[in-house]
């Protein structure tokens, strides 16, 4: 397999990881290469964003949005993993992780383990979405 390739198949990979972690989390029924989903992880992101990032966002916003009835309908693809606001949501969790008063705030997500070393390898652009 090319470079070209293997950036292919990582994208598929983390694009049905990231859909599968949120319909686990959300309870919702999403299809990772649904309908636009799959275009969400692009090429570009495969190679910038791994499966812990992702993983960190759905964590953050169904922590923040899940018993918000006016929120919890935007816990879906499109929303999360969009261009314009998946960086931004990103930056969000972080801040929640160095913040303690948000940490209290979001009490579940204090302590959650960004990493898990296990999978850490898997991916070549896996990383700790926190930053360290």
């Amino acid at each position: 397999m090319g470079k070209k390739e293997d950036i292919k198949q990582e994208r598929i990979q983390i694009a049905e990881r990231a859909v599968n972690y949120l319909n686990t989390k959300a309870d919702r029924k999403f299809v990772f290469d649904g309908k636009g989903t799959l275009q969400l992880f692009t090429a570009e992101w495969a190679l910038k964003y791994g499966i812990n990032q992702y993983k960190g966002v759905i964590d953050y916003l169904v922590l923040k949005w899940k018993d918000d009835p006016s929120m919890e309908r935007y816990l879906r693809p499109s929303t999360l993993f969009g261009r314009d606001k998946f960086p931004e949501y990103l930056e969000e969790a972080r801040a929640c992780i160095r913040n303690e008063r948000m940490k209290k705030r979001l009490r579940a997500f204090s302590n959650y383990i960004p990493v898990e070393e296990s999978e850490s390898k898997q991916l070549s652009s896996f990383s700790n979405y926190d930053g360290r």
